[in-house]
């Protein structure tokens, strides 16, 4: 009997969904130098389609976006952050 309100307290915590919070671009620049934040919106836009969750193909779809906004200000680093996301946006991964 405990493991099975165990089991369905755990599923509905599931189903909540969490405030939505964005530190930009985690563990990478927001920006340059001389502009900080050049492309932190990229990054926030980003985190808030992580935040709402989705398929995968919308995952990808979000990564890619990310990339051609990137792109806009500085390309090398627009592909490394794609490869970032790659790898660590993984739901697997409490990111």
């Amino acid at each position: 009997l405990i493991a099975l309100i165990a089991f369905v307290s755990l599923g509905i915590h599931a189903q909540t969904l969490k405030d939505f919070k964005s530190d930009n671009c985690s563990l990478w620049p927001d920006g340059t130098f001389r502009d900080p934040y050049k492309w932190a919106d990229c990054c926030r836009m980003h985190d808030a389609s992580y935040w709402m969750g989705g398929t995968q193909k919308e995952r990808y779809e979000a990564d890619d976006e990310l990339l051609r906004c990137v792109w806009k200000e500085q390309p090398f680093n627009a592909i490394i952050m794609r490869f970032g996301v790659w790898i660590g946006g993984t739901a697997y991964l409490d990111t």
